[in-house]
């Protein structure tokens, strides 16, 4: 029996239920999917509190946690002419990287990295950048959209079927060879590249460019676009989704944003020092404590010194007893 101090969560849905489960006939509503990821079940104690914020402040949607195995899984039966790119990248984190492109095309919901914490319900941003249609919801992060790493693939929202999300998986396989780092080759640069070439070709409305070039790909048999249905990709601005961001304000609230700055780490006073009550109409709707828990290098493994901090339960201020 549930008490005041433990909010009902979002209900934990298996991932194989889901990878078994009829594709959606809706293409223009994002459905109550959040998804989320690591290598097992076995979530060091930082990402299971702020994954259980994330569920609190979704009590009625469904929560998706896909491992190694089930991403491998979901290419295997959702996108087998991507198999072999995807088992020969050189790292999971590439492979993990890819699978979220995946999430979104053929369940839809909300993606969103373990280190992020919900501040408000995904309902309310959908209500306040309401878009008709077929539509993608990315975050800005920093203020130069010509930066390369200035749309993370920490947090994106889709409707099931949208034909964007075939870009940035193209976007690997043209340049897996290249011996590109993850975050560019899989990651945030990879869905930059993507944003941009979907300016430059495929949007505007009546532009159904985009649904014919997804036609002749190998996903022309997984869904039929829907006729006459505008699709559309936005970038909220930064203060939405990454009001703490690593590119230009990383050295200024370090020591309480980052979970690595040991006892000074303070998700209240970080959030107090990004303004995150005070931005558009609700304020922030998600924070990322960027943990990089993967090795800076090349992304091959995970930095084992990170991953015993994040063993560790959260400082003051990010718990799920603090949400409303």
């Amino acid at each position: 029996m549930k008490t005041a101090h433990q909010p009902k969560l979002a209900k934990a849905l298996d991932p194989q239920e889901l990878l078994n489960r009829s594709l959606s006939t809706d293409q223009t509503t994002v459905p109550k999917l959040f998804h989320q990821s690591w290598a097992d079940n076995d979530l060091p104690e930082k990402f299971r509190e702020w994954s259980e914020i994330c569920r609190a402040v979704h009590p009625d949607w469904e929560w998706v946690l896909w491992t190694n195995k089930d991403n491998h899984d979901l290419v295997e039966k959702f996108a087998p002419w991507l198999l072999e790119t995807y088992e020969s990248l050189v790292a999971e984190i590439f492979r993990a990287d890819m699978a979220r492109n995946i999430y979104m095309h053929v369940f839809g919901g909300v993606y969103a990295d373990l280190d992020i914490e919900c501040l408000r319900p995904t309902e309310q941003l959908l209500d306040e950048y309401h878009i008709e249609g077929r539509k993608v919801y990315l975050g800005r992060m920093g203020t130069d959209p010509d930066h390369g790493q200035s749309i993370p693939n920490a947090w994106m929202t889709s409707t099931p079927a949208h034909p964007f999300w075939l870009l940035p998986l193209q976007w690997v396989e043209r340049n897996k060879r290249n011996d590109m780092q993850a975050e560019l080759l899989t990651g945030p640069g990879s869905l930059h590249e993507a944003v941009r070439q979907h300016e430059r070709e495929y949007q505007g409305a009546g532009n159904d460019s985009l649904d014919r070039h997804y036609m002749k790909s190998e996903w022309r048999d997984l869904y039929i676009p829907a006729r006459g249905v505008p699709q559309s990709v936005y970038v909220l601005p930064y203060w939405n989704i990454y009001p703490y961001s690593w590119l230009n304000n990383r050295e200024t609230f370090q020591q309480f944003c980052s979970p690595y700055a040991g006892d000074t780490f303070n998700a209240t006073k970080c959030k107090e020092l990004t303004a995150t009550d005070h931005w558009g109409e609700h304020g922030s709707y998600t924070i990322s404590y960027w943990s990089h828990s993967w090795d800076d290098q090349e992304g091959k493994t995970h930095d084992w010194d990170k991953m015993e901090g994040l063993k560790k339960s959260n400082a003051e201020g990010s718990t799920v007893e603090g949400k409303g």
